[in-house]
Order: structure tokens, then sequence, then C-alpha cells
């Protein structure tokens, strides 16, 4: 999850807000951050005990965050929720067979009971996205192996065995990140569809309780 900076939330209820009146009414209203050496912006708006946190990144990236909030004394109680994305990244299994199955492969493919996997990438309309790069990782997210799609979208099959990866990472400038846990393929020779969306804004799925002193 993207780190929210209580410091920045506290200055912004505390200039738009006149304190004494925040504390007999609560918060209302819309709040507006701006970091101009990098040029990153957050908006921040409450009503009616709920909020929304908006974090504009660069690339066109939005982060949004919300839940809600109520004010106890002199501190504000911000209760985030996890909230649901309503245009993700996504994958299909489109073929699956289990690992023990005998397949057709490459000389220089080595087969085993852990598997493979081939995928295909594409966007909403089922179009070859080229220009895709696809990421093996270890369990400390670091690089194993990078791939690139040929002019279908389709990439080199990926032998579990030899790699042993701990998940799939699918990057596209302009579209959502998608991340795949390798344990979905493991134990099968798979053949899945990636569609990366096209909306580059994130909706976080942090889920606690954080409180501010308002002061």
């Amino acid at each position: 999850m993207p780190a929210v900076r209580p410091n920045i939330l506290l200055i912004l209820i505390i200039v738009g807000c006149v304190t004494t009146a925040l504390l007999e009414r609560g918060i209302k209203g819309f709040y507006v951050e701006k970091d101009s050496p990098v040029g990153i912006s957050s908006t921040y708006h409450f009503n009616d005990g709920t909020f929304e946190i908006i974090s504009y990144e660069h690339l066109n990236i939005q982060k949004k965050f919300g839940g809600s909030y109520q004010i106890s004394g002199d501190t504000l109680i911000l209760d985030f929720e996890s909230l649901t994305d309503p245009d993700p990244s996504s994958y299909t299994f489109i073929d699956r067979k289990p690992a023990s199955t005998p397949v057709n492969l490459d000389s220089s493919f080595q087969e085993s009971n852990l598997g493979s996997v081939k995928f295909h990438v594409v966007n909403q309309n089922d179009k070859p996205l080229i220009r895709t790069i696809l990421i093996s990782r270890d369990n400390s997210k670091n690089k194993i192996k990078t791939y690139l799609p040929d002019s279908l979208g389709y990439f080199p099959k990926i032998s579990l065995t030899v790699e042993k990866p701990h998940d799939f990472k699918f990057i596209h400038l302009g579209r959502k990140t998608l991340i795949m846990p390798a344990d979905t393929v493991v134990g099968g020779h798979s053949k899945v569809k990636v569609t990366l969306s096209d909306s580059t804004t994130y909706y976080s799925d942090y889920n606690n309780i954080k409180k501010y002193l308002i002061k």
C-alpha cells in the first residue's frame, strides 16, 4: 500500500478548518496537497462520516483510499476500508493439464512435476499487447528473468522447475500492472490469457485504523 502521509493530512485539516469549529462540527470539505518539486499531489475529501484520498502520481497513475471517519475529543480517527477495483487487470486459464501429462516441449525445455506455463497478453478487446514486459520474481520480489512477447502477444513457455518463481509481474505503460502468484499454475501445464486494463486508477486494499491528534 502506498504511504498516506499523516503529517500532510494534519496540516491540511489545520489550515483548512478552525480547530474549535472542527471539534464541534466535524470535518467536511475538499482539501488539496501539492508536492511541486516532484509533481505529485493528493486530494482529501471528507463528507458525512466518510473520506476519500486520491494520490495523483506520475504517468497518470491514481491511487485511491477510502473509509469512514470520526472525531473523538481531540483525535481524528480514520477507518480505512478495502476498496473494490471496478476495472482490474485479470487472468484466465485457457488450458490446463496435470504436470504428469506428456507435452511437446522444445529440446531446451526441462519438464518436471512442477509443470510449465505459457502466457498470452491482450487488452480488453483481445488485441495483443506486444510492449508488455513479464518478470518472474522470487519470494523477495527480486527479478529472476524478464520476458517479451512475440507479435501476437505470446510469451515463451516458462519451466516452473527451472525458475521456481514466487510470482509473475506484467507491466505495460499506461495500463494496470498485474501480479499473478506462481502457486496458481504450479503442478500443471497451463495456457493463461492475461488481460491488462487500460485504467490507471488503483484501489487500495488497505484495511486499518489510523488515529491523528488535532492540535
